[in-house]
């Protein structure tokens, strides 16, 4: 097991797991969901190559592309391997602009499958690292007597959820619910919503997709799409 470890240590790096494993867990919780990976079958690396050098050739070939654009559709045109511990990081692929902005969404979804590949393979450590990381944050924050923002979000929802009294005295509170800028909430923020309002009550929501801003906090905009 041991052995293992050092090989999910070597393959993301220390920091690299680091910022994995707490991506995941603000997106469970901002969710509102079990801290349990769910993980998909991968998407095959060799696909996502190949859409990358097409890319790639496209904004090579373009005679508006500037110098590091050009140098990075190069350096991607020579990647060749499909091992996926080699295509994690692919930041010295990074092209900027508008001009890239196709570019750079292939050098992303190939980033994405290699670790997807990596993810099934290592499921069961990633998990275990998971709820470590959970367990120690917990009580890291018992230890201090503090919460943070999902904690207030993840137990007021569950109150309310959970006991009926209080669920039923704090609808009474809201005929009308007027909810502005709904494209940036996630689906814990909907739940509160949901069973906050009333069934007799009104509800209302204010949003515009395209001005989403919020999703490097966990905002959803699907959640906006599906309302």
């Amino acid at each position: 097991r041991d052995a293992e470890r050092l090989r999910l240590l070597a393959t993301y790096g220390a920091q690299g797991l680091r910022r994995k494993l707490t991506a995941v867990y603000e997106t469970l919780r901002s969710a509102g969901r079990e801290l349990t990976l769910e993980l998909s079958e991968p998407v095959d690396i060799a696909e996502r190559l190949a859409e990358l050098h097409e890319e790639a050739r496209l904004l090579a070939t373009d005679g508006d592309c500037s110098d590091k654009q050009a140098a990075a559709a190069q350096a991607a045109l020579a990647l060749s391997t499909t091992n996926p511990e080699r295509l994690l990081d692919l930041a010295r692929l990074r092209a900027a602009g508008d001009r890239a902005a196709s570019y750079e969404s292939a050098r992303k979804r190939l980033e994405q499958a290699a670790f997807d590949e990596l993810a099934l393979r290592d499921k069961d450590l990633l998990q275990e690292l998971l709820d470590l990381f959970a367990a120690e944050y917990a009580a890291a924050k018992q230890r201090e007597s503090a919460l943070d923002f999902e904690d207030l979000q993840l137990l007021t929802r569950d109150l309310l959820r959970d006991d009926e009294r209080v669920r039923e005295q704090e609808q009474l509170r809201f005929r009308s619910i007027m909810v502005d800028e709904f494209q940036d909430t996630n689906r814990l923020q909907c739940e509160l919503i949901d069973v906050l309002a009333r069934p007799d009550g009104e509800l209302f929501f204010v949003g515009d997709e395209f001005q989403s801003i919020y999703r490097f906090r966990h905002a959803d905009v699907e959640v906006f799409r599906e309302r």
